[in-house]
């Protein structure tokens, strides 16, 4: 916990009623057990004071749209640090070129890490294998 607190010192200093929130909705609203909850919070505990609406939406993206179930997303909480339309382009680029893979299970799988933290130019030789300008066309036809 001292790891914790450092990391996130509004915990002791700010109200705890916005981290027991959002507590809530990943138990109750995003369905992640108490563990996983656990799991989350000690790798990336300034999601706990994070915005509802901000973490939902992401949540409802990663999970419900791309189809990442809650065990994946447990190992890469920092999705939730990640600004939501740069998953969104990048989900809808890898579906235009046949390459939204998230099952690691699958050949050529394509991990949340891989998604959300390569700079554009590496994201688009490693993981699209494709140029930077096919994705910046991309970006400008959306």
């Amino acid at each position: 916990t001292r790891d914790l607190v450092t990391r996130l010192p509004r915990m002791i200093t700010g109200s705890l009623e916005p981290i027991k929130e959002n507590l809530k909705v990943f138990e109750i609203e995003f369905g992640f057990r108490r563990n996983e909850i656990q799991q989350l919070a000690l790798k990336v505990p300034k999601m706990l004071a994070g915005n509802k609406k901000k973490l939902t939406e992401t949540f409802d993206f990663v999970h419900n749209t791309m189809g990442i179930p809650h065990h994946i997303i447990t190992h890469f909480p920092q999705v939730f640090n990640t600004n939501l339309m740069r998953i969104k382009e990048r989900h809808q680029f890898l579906t235009f070129l046949g390459r939204a893979k998230y099952d690691p299970t699958e050949p050529n799988y394509v991990s949340l890490d891989k998604l959300v933290s390569m700079p554009d130019p590496i994201f688009c030789e490693e993981v699209a294998k494709t140029s930077i300008q096919e994705f910046e066309q991309f970006q400008k036809n959306m």
